[in-house]
């Protein structure tokens, strides 16, 4: 008869790598089972008919084909993952053993039976074994893998995939010490909270100006000031480790700058403000002039905070505008020194990375990653996650992914409504496939999947049930756009990427995204 050995089984499997989780993994080893046999055996057949055992990864038959113990009591199998092999609950072997053309004797040559054992508890060895992964929170720049090899870097992963990362213009991003820096054109940013210095990944943006002039500079036109303020009375470091100064800031002050706008605009404005104290200020509302009633009220503190407001402009101009007038309601603080740092006024329903400008406005280009499919795509099936931070915006629309050509031939993973996300898949610009789900986007991470085959769609987010479609044919594409497709680029950071050529079962998709 036989058994299995489950303490050295389970030993000689975790040796054995197996992988697990959401980072980026190379090529995984093999994992072996041992069989513990009542008395020694002989084993015959390989390398062609090798004696084999089943093994369910994640609804895909996989064997375990013999490799050591002839002579012994002790038989080796040995699973050899597959590029797409992707199982998070544990894959589950199948008794008896399979022969496959082979023999198992015992040492005079008489043959083994029964040979089935009883099937161990495997749920703790998880496979996840994508074809191409993006990690961009791995470490400071990221980790990739393609068809198991590693690379270390963007560039190096691009290089190999032929893919590319562009954007014709400097940007910001926070490293890992909380300090704003700039980024050269083209040049990916791997942005971190500023508070907590976590890598939050790559930050992909929709193109933006800073309508603002001066932005760091308030005592420079266009700035003007209202009051008797605005003295320089000491200094502090600012959130791109400048030195900036604090002005004297009496109950008679404000400081503003008006810029043109287009009435029934949204408009987007936004600053830091450090002060000396906690106290009531108010801020301008973007699209508003002149009246201290169209103020909205912030308390400022002893530490950089960034103030944010968007309305719809009313007006021709929109005034950004910090103040402490008594005769609006504000100037209750004695002594009051404000340092200010990234004055922004921009057109839109959220702010986003601060612009710096000088004498003139300043544009940031968007953020473009793509790739070209290679060897490691499948035309018939695949599977997609896509891992984000929340927008910005609860209510924004977001493509996490396109695969394919604008409006022909392509398969759109993308939250569609404020609450809404689907997989649309377009043949020749007809749609054939469109399953669709709900979630909450109110912060926090987005991990979202989609599938495809022939008749078989599923998409599944932040860990509900798949939904399917089991009608439509596949739209044959060349590329991948991730994030950053216009107009409805995510304008968020980019956590990770996977995609497995297979079209993973509807169990794994949930666990995808957990």
């Amino acid at each position: 008869m036989t058994s299995f050995f489950a303490a050295l089984w389970m030993f000689i499997i975790v040796m054995a790598g197996c992988i697990s989780g959401s980072a980026a993994f190379a090529a995984p080893p093999d994992v072996d089972f041992t069989v513990s046999m009542s008395e020694a055996v002989a084993v015959t057949g390989c390398p062609t008919n090798c004696p084999r055992i089943a093994v369910d990864v994640g609804g895909v038959n996989r064997y375990a084909d013999y490799s050591a113990g002839t002579g012994s009591s002790s038989l080796t199998f040995s699973y050899a993952p597959v590029s797409g092999d992707v199982d998070l609950d544990g894959v589950t072997l199948t008794s008896p053993i399979d022969l496959n053309g082979g023999t198992i004797t015992d040492l005079n040559g008489n043959a083994i039976s029964p040979l089935t054992y009883t099937v161990p508890d495997t749920s703790g060895v998880k496979i996840d074994y994508p074809s191409l992964s993006m990690d961009f929170a791995a470490d400071t720049d990221g980790r990739y893998t393609l068809e198991g090899t590693v690379y270390n870097d963007l560039t190096s992963f691009l290089g190999a995939t032929g893919g590319t990362y562009a954007r014709n213009s400097m940007a910001t991003y926070f490293d890992s010490t909380g300090t704003l820096q700039t980024a050269a054109a083209n040049q990916p940013r791997f942005d971190h909270d500023p508070v907590t210095h976590v890598l939050k990944g790559i930050l992909i943006e929709e193109s933006r100006t800073n309508l603002i002039r001066q932005s760091s500079a308030f005592t420079t036109s266009p700035w003007f000031h209202v009051g008797s303020g605005m003295t320089t009375s000491s200094s502090t470091t600012a959130p791109d480790g400048s030195t900036v100064p604090f002005y004297t800031f009496p109950s008679t002050e404000a400081l503003y700058q008006d810029v043109a706008v287009t009435p029934g605009q949204n408009a987007s404005h936004s600053i830091w403000i450090k002060a000396n104290q906690v106290t009531t200020i108010g801020f301008r509302n973007p699209g508003s002039l002149a009246s201290c009633a169209t103020n909205t009220s912030f308390v400022v503190s002893t530490s950089w905070q960034r103030i944010t407001l968007t309305a719809t402009s009313t007006q021709t101009s929109s005034r950004l505008l910090i103040d402490n007038r008594s005769s609006c309601g504000y100037g209750t603080a004695a002594g009051l020194n404000l340092a200010f740092f990234g004055a922004q006024i921009e057109i839109g329903s959220f702010p986003t990375s601060h612009i710096p400008t000088t004498a003139a406005t300043v544009t940031r280009a968007a953020d473009s990653l793509t790739l070209p499919t290679g060897a490691w795509f499948s035309a018939s099936e695949g599977t997609s996650m896509v891992w984000t931070k929340a927008s910005p915006l609860a209510s924004n629309l977001m493509r996490f992914l396109n695969m394919g050509s604008l409006g022909s031939n392509r398969m759109l993973l993308q939250k569609n409504t404020a609450s809404g996300v689907r997989l649309l898949s377009q043949v020749s610009g007809v749609t054939v496939a469109a399953p669709s789900t709900t979630a909450t986007f109110s912060g926090g991470d987005i991990k979202i999947v989609g599938s495809y085959q022939s008749n078989n769609y599923g998409i599944s987010i932040n860990g509900g049930a798949a939904v399917t479609a089991l009608s439509g044919a596949v739209p044959a594409v060349t590329s991948f756009d991730i994030g950053s497709q216009s107009p409805d680029i995510i304008n968020t950071n980019l956590t990770a990427f996977k995609y497995y050529p297979i079209r993973a079962s509807n169990t794994q998709l949930q666990l995808m995204t957990q």
